[in-house]
C-alpha cells in the first residue's frame, strides 16, 4: 500500500484546501511539476509501474535518493541536484 499525504500538507505547486486539491499560481509555470518546491519532501516511493517522470516533478525538494523502474524515463531536472536515482531490478 502506498502511503498518502497527511496534514500538515507540504507546500508546493499543488496543495489541499478544504479537502480539495488546488494549484498555486505563485510559482513560475515553466518549472511546474507534481511536487515541485515541496522543500520538506525527503522520501518518495515510486511504484515500479510508473514509466515516466515529468520534467520538474520533484525539483526543489529535499529528496536525496529515489528508486524507479528499470525502464522508467526521467529528465535531468526531474529530481533535485545530487539526488541519487536507483533502479528496481528488472523482472524476468
Amino acid at each position: 500500500m502506498i502511503p498518502t499525504l497527511v496534514q500538515p500538507y507540504p507546500q508546493g505547486v499543488w496543495y489541499v484546501e478544504d479537502n480539495h486539491l488546488k494549484q498555486s499560481g505563485l510559482l513560475d509555470m515553466v518549472y511546474m511539476g507534481a511536487f515541485y518546491n515541496c522543500t520538506n519532501l525527503r522520501t518518495a516511493t515510486i511504484s515500479p509501474t510508473v514509466k515516466s517522470i515529468g520534467d520538474y516533478a520533484f525539483a526543489n525538494t529535499g529528496l536525496t535518493s529515489v528508486t524507479i523502474a528499470s525502464d522508467c524515463t526521467y529528465y535531468p531536472t526531474s529530481f533535485p541536484p545530487g539526488c541519487i536515482v536507483n533502479r528496481y531490478p528488472q523482472e524476468e
